[in-house]
């Protein structure tokens, strides 16, 4: 797929522009010379000035402009055969189209990532106390301060490094409150009802963009971030209470765990064996049921006396 969709109208002016191969390619062919973005003629306008980046799991190249886009404007997005697969080969036609046109919105920009500065190192973070029951993993470095009381670590494991009221986890303290209030400081997005259930109100996925409930927020079915092809799409969960998950939250399309952010302003419930998806930036506390997976990281306590309790859980802290 490709990003925006060919013929788009109303694309966001900060939108990236994304391809997404049905193959590996060769990054180093992947270039602001081979990937290029430029005003609809006849004749095209000027390229646009930007940067090329490749995501080789998914196989997405994306176009991240330097400044945002002219509003009401027609772009066209092209990739030419200079850029090539591992094998060396070109590409061929296919059934996307290459080059593809959209237009933007008159004006308007689309939420960016939450910006978690040194807090965004750590798989978890408390400012009072973590708590592990059972054989939990780490995959990440983890952070407590103030705080002092970490247990159940072994037989917890951690494969990263340990701070403790030390010059690191002071700074990440500070850094957790400012991400948070930057993440409740963004203007409402989509009004969520108290309680409604996120994968019931989106059963074919719910796009980017920002969702706001005055009260709790639930995910009590399979819930799908779909990111359409756009790998650079933000998803902003602001929460007026608690967040409480019993089935999984999962990734399609591009979708990046660190790009989804659930600001819960009291707790955090993540449900047994299921898999989660994101950053959780809570008010007080997270709690990680029996067998749960966290792709992402749990950074707890912005407002009040953080605690963070695992059972038998794995935190995978998601690339940068």
């Amino acid at each position: 797929p490709i990003y925006p969709i060919n013929l788009a109208t109303g694309v966001l002016l900060n939108s990236a522009v994304n391809a997404n191969f049905s193959e590996a390619m060769n990054p180093l062919t992947l270039t602001t010379a081979t990937f290029t973005v430029q005003p609809t003629g006849p004749p095209l306008g000027a390229l646009v000035l930007g940067s090329v980046t490749y995501n080789a799991v998914a196989n997405i190249a994306t176009f991240t402009p330097t400044s945002p886009l002219t509003g009401s404007t027609s772009y066209t997005a092209t990739v030419t055969i200079g850029a090539k697969d591992l094998a060396g080969d070109a590409l061929v036609a296919g059934l996307i189209p290459n080059p593809w046109t959209f237009t933007t919105a008159a004006a308007g920009l689309a939420p960016g990532a939450v910006p978690l500065g040194s807090a965004g190192t750590f798989g978890i973070m408390a400012t009072s106390a973590i708590t592990s029951t059972g054989f939990s993993v780490i995959n990440g470095d983890v952070a407590l301060d103030p705080g002092t009381s970490m247990t159940g670590f072994p037989p917890a494991v951690v494969n990263g490094s340990i701070h403790i009221n030390d010059t690191v986890a002071a700074l990440a303290y500070t850094d957790l409150h400012t991400a948070y209030a930057f993440a409740k400081a963004l203007p409402s997005g989509t009004i969520i009802s108290a309680g409604a259930d996120l994968g019931a109100l989106y059963p074919s996925g719910i796009p980017p963009g920002t969702y706001t409930s005055g009260s709790t927020m639930l995910v009590q079915t399979h819930l799908t971030l779909d990111a359409g092809g756009n790998a650079n799409a933000v998803w902003v969960f602001q929460i007026g209470s608690s967040l409480t998950t019993t089935a999984d939250v999962t990734l399609l399309n591009g979708a990046q765990a660190k790009n989804v952010f659930w600001v819960p302003t009291a707790s955090a419930t993540i449900g047994s064996n299921t898999t989660f998806s994101g950053t959780i930036i809570a008010g007080v506390s997270a709690t990680g049921v029996t067998g749960a997976t966290f792709n992402g990281r749990i950074l707890a306590g912005a407002v009040g006396a953080g605690t963070i309790a695992l059972d038998t859980n794995t935190v995978n802290v998601p690339a940068p």
